[in-house]
């Protein structure tokens, strides 16, 4: 079963009659450079001195969380335990693309961090272009089409709009799925180690993204593309090939999960404690909550439909991207429907672009039942629209592939055979029937949507659907000229195609003029989700309200209320937040703070003095007055939108770690929330814990004693403890396995505490008690993770290096 790139029987090409080029177009090196040149113009605005590119996640969460992870990686250590937001919780939980590749390099070349996603973007969009290049050429295709192909996809407005979310994660994922593709293409066909391993190192750099549910669909679509290829490529037969291919294929799996063992291993044992652990998820409706409304699809053509952006009006809350695929796109998709009829890729694309669309689609048909039931892992993810990348990458490839039947057309047309000629003419009849067909069709829709203008209402809309209705009115003008702009590209598209056709115009022109009007085309679309906006020392500069509580003495927390913006911002100056903005919380910490049905949480503890109290929230944040007789305001000042807001301080708060002098034991996370919820509950002399309580106390409640932090670090806390009798020290940071603490440097139990929090029994004393997290799932996750790449960089070393002894002695 060994892999060996010479040895392996080669499987012959099915669907294409050669790979040749014949007519020429442009060397290979020029347009694989072009793809890079034309993603630096597109963002060039944002590499301009002071500016940054724009996307709403990133700067709500990610940039805070990229900007610990910097400083930690700077500091020599990983980054383990983010003590900023939500209580504190694992930087595992949600590590986003830290030990992705090329995120490495760009830190180690000194990339600022607020640019780090758009260098991504950057070299995502070139890797697209070239992956959806590499694929179509080991389909059979011509360089001229799979440019075009190529094109097509890294400016899709499904890749692009992941700008404005920022998020990069996901464009990793959708823009590498190209090339996953053709690698395993390449590793079927061939059966050459390589092209196995480099399967594993793109499936790898995918887990890398982080983003989990993204990679499911790749890894899901790459399973069905392997066994579709063991068929058609007849890589089935004999037994020992068919071990071959499949050994390959289990090597590759290998390489993509050790890759990303730095973070899969600490995560696996992190998922039963957070949101999505519970077994078969949070429901259905939760499960599919941002599916695709099929009205929606329409956007492959005129996205203006639907509305973008803020003219947005469909079912979803609000949407940060467009599924625009290009007039060409959908031209040459059409038109190789019929043309490649009888081509199994064709088929197979088509295949799973429908099975995509009914993944996208969700709870709006009743097909996702039955994933939500099959496929595993299904009823822990939302927004299974994400999975629609894999329908855009469908259509790109049939376009390259119908592009290149065209090519052949034009040669069969110039043919010295009669016969062949004939036959052509015929094709290119109907060709040029259905490129017809489909002008009147936009110009006729164009009519009608203008003929039909609704009317504006009247009166305030007073519900959802009357508030939709009112913006679909506002926004059909947009959707009217959205037709006519596609209606105009794809008139363009069809024109040059039928005078390269009719050979007025050379393979070059036409191929040329083809990539002028596809990247025209998209990038009109493409720039309405593309912003700049000033560097973090400006956007991100600090308000009244930051100045402020970050010249308070700490620790403490800040609960922003839901009138307020709840992202990150203040932890950019150093201050904790009791919640803040992350995607995958501890659940006991959301339990702790009010669990919500339709959100992960709703805060409806916080209206209790007690959790305010055991949260450490010293400070409320708001713009409302409010009226309690343990807060009392005692700051006024502009946030960043430059709304006055009030700084209310909280009296009854607790300090971050205290001593408790006895303990309620409980059996159940329903009996401490409770017990916690109780009148007589005072979390400041009373600990609820999980397990028998290891010291014997008394009735008395008086105070136990002092507890003064003196250092406080993310990974490490130290207390200093004065206690008058054997108490509990009670640290309100969320409990989580791998934390250790130590009483005058002897190991002593963590146990969980209030639900959530930490608490070491002590002896009556002076002590000093510390606290330590270190998770070894992320040391070994990082071992194994290096230990990969390090053997990975050393086969490319050697691949290299035989590579430049062949061009040696051809030389």
């Amino acid at each position: 079963m060994a892999l060996k790139t010479k040895q392996a029987k080669e499987m012959p090409r099915h669907g294409a009659a050669d790979t040749g080029d014949p007519g020429g177009f442009l060397p290979t090196g020029w347009l694989i450079g072009s793809y890079l040149i034309l993603a630096v113009v597109f963002f060039l605005p944002a590499l301009m001195p002071g500016t940054m590119i724009y996307g709403s996640d990133h700067l709500g969460e990610a940039y805070f969380s990229e900007k610990f992870a910097t400083d930690r990686l700077a500091a020599g250590e990983l980054p383990k335990w983010n003590p900023y937001i939500f209580g504190g919780l694992p930087f595992f939980a949600n590590a986003m693309d830290t030990y992705y590749p090329i995120t490495v390099l760009l830190r180690l070349v000194g990339v600022p961090t607020y640019h780090l996603p758009l260098f991504i973007f950057i070299l995502q969009s070139f890797l697209a272009g070239v992956g959806t290049f590499l694929l179509v050429r080991e389909l059979g295709g011509r360089t001229f089409a799979a440019y075009l192909a190529g094109l097509a996809f890294m400016f899709s407005g499904y890749t692009i709009s992941f700008i404005l979310g920022g998020h990069d994660g996901r464009m990793i994922v959708a823009t590498l799925a190209p090339l996953f593709f053709f690698a395993i293409h390449r590793a079927v066909r061939t059966g050459g180690l390589r092209w196995y391993v480099l399967a594993g190192v793109v499936l790898g750099g995918a887990h890398l993204s982080n983003q989990i549910q993204s990679t499911y669909y790749l890894l899901l679509a790459g399973l069905l593309w392997f066994a579709f290829l063991l068929w058609h490529l007849h890589a089935a037969r004999p037994a020992r090939t068919l071990a071959n291919r499949l050994g390959g294929s289990v090597l590759a799996l290998a390489i993509g999960f050790s890759m990303v063992a730095v973070n899969y291993l600490p995560f696996a044992a992190y998922i039963a404690h957070s949101p999505r652990g519970g077994e078969g998820g949070r429901g259905y409706e939760f499960a599919t909550s941002w599916s695709m409304p099929p009205v929606e699809l329409v956007g492959i053509a005129v996205p203006e439909r639907i509305g973008i952006r803020d003219a947005y009006w469909g079912a979803n809350p609000f949407k940060l991207h467009t599924e625009y695929v290009g007039a060409l796109a959908l031209l040459a998709l059409v038109l190789g429907v019929y043309l490649l009829r009888k081509n199994r890729y064709v088929w197979f694309f088509l295949a799973l672009g429908i099975f995509t669309l009914t993944l996208s689609f969700g709870g709006h048909t009743p097909i996702y039942r039955l994933y939500y039931a099959l496929l595993p892992g299904t009823a822990k993810f939302r927004a299974p629209s994400i999975s629609f990348f894999l329908f855009t990458l469908a259509v790109t490839t049939i376009a390259g592939l119908a592009l290149d039947r065209l090519a052949r057309l034009r040669g069969e047309l110039a043919s010295r055979s009669t016969a062949s000629r004939n036959t052509a003419s015929g094709t290119l009849r109907t060709v040029r029937n259905i490129g017809l067909a489909m002008l009147g069709l936009a110009v006729l829709w164009g009519v009608v949507a203008a003929l039909a203008r609704p009317e504006l209402p009247l009166t305030q809309p007073t519900t959802l659907e009357e508030l939709r209705a009112a913006k679909a009115a506002l926004n059909h003008p947009a959707y009217v000229a959205g037709i006519w702009r596609f209606t105009t590209a794809l008139a363009a598209c069809a024109i040059a195609v039928w005078l390269w056709l009719r050979g007025t115009l050379s393979m070059r022109t036409a191929g040329i003029a083809l990539a002028l009007i596809t990247v025209v085309d998209l990038w009109v679309i493409d720039k309405r989700f593309f912003e700049t906006i000033p560097t973090p020392d400006v956007t991100l500069a600090a308000d009244d309200i930051a100045r402020f509580l970050s010249s308070r003495p700490g620790p403490f927390r800040v609960m922003v209320l839901p009138d307020l913006p709840q992202d990150n911002y203040l932890t950019l100056f150093g201050i904790e937040l009791v919640g803040g903005q992350h995607a995958n919380a501890l659940q006991s910490y959301n339990e702790f703070l009010g669990e919500g049905e339709q959100t992960y949480t709703d805060y409806h503890n916080m209206n209790r003095p007690a959790f305010l109290a055991l949260a450490n929230a010293r400070y409320l944040v708001t713009t409302r007055r409010i009226e309690a007789p343990f807060l009392k305001p005692v700051y006024e000042g502009r946030v960043r939108d430059g709304r006055t807001a009030v700084v209310y301080e909280n009296s009854a708060v607790l300090p971050r770690a205290f001593l408790a002098a006895r303990a309620t034991r409980v059996d159940s996370p329903d009996g401490a929330l409770e017990r916690m919820q109780a009148p007589d509950f005072d979390p400041g002399r009373e600990v609820v814990l999980y397990e028998e309580p290891p010291l014997v106390t008394t009735a008395d409640t008086a105070a136990a004693g002092t507890a003064r932090i003196v250092r406080y670090d993310p990974s490490d806390v130290e207390v200093a403890v004065r206690a008058d009798r054997p108490a509990y020290l009670v640290l309100t940071d969320n409990d989580y396995d791998g934390w250790t603490a130590t009483v005058d440097g002897e190991p002593a139990p963590v146990l969980r505490a209030d639900h959530t929090f930490r608490a070491v029994p002590v002896p009556a004393g002076e002590h000093a008690v510390r606290f330590h997290f270190d998770p070894p799932l992320l040391a070994a996750g990082f071992m194994i993770s290096a230990g990969v790449w390090a053997l990975l960089a050393v086969y490319g070393l050697g691949l290299a290096i035989q590579a430049w002894r062949r061009r040696a002695a051809r030389a």
